[in-house]
């Protein structure tokens, strides 16, 4: 409504404009504008170095250190992995043996049971067939 009464009043012709070759001089003009800056030196003094002479071959060997660690725990974590492992696999072995030894009882039991579900028969009745025979 209100941008209907503008273009009444003022027309839909754009009022602003700018001068022809405005923008072809204007970065000129801006930099002539600005203040000349003089460049000055900056002097950069460095510690002594003598007192951090030390410091390069501590790092050297900080590093030698850090690679002795690593290989150390690493040898130490293969180590303990290999013993674990082999520990493991023998104890697997005998829990097979085990295994196998009452696989035969644990046989019975199991198919007792499945044939228990088959006739769906519970504790109660199973007792009651038990003291009939």
């Amino acid at each position: 409504m209100e941008e209907d009464i503008l273009k009444q009043k003022f027309g839909q012709q754009n009022h602003f404009q700018v001068p022809e070759g405005y923008f072809d001089k204007f970065m000129t003009d801006i930099m002539q504008q600005l203040p000349e800056q003089e460049t000055t030196a900056i002097e950069v003094k460095l510690s002594d170095t003598k007192k951090k002479a030390w410091i390069r071959p501590m790092r050297r060997l900080a590093i030698a250190a850090s690679f002795a660690a690593l290989l150390f725990g690493a040898a130490t974590f293969y180590k303990s992995g290999s013993q674990s492992h082999q520990a493991s696999s023998e104890m697997q072995t005998a829990k097979m043996e085990k295994a196998t030894d009452s696989q035969s009882a644990n046989n019975d039991e199991y198919y007792i049971d499945e044939m228990a579900n088959y006739a769906m028969l519970d504790n109660s009745d199973i007792y009651a067939y038990l003291i009939e025979n």
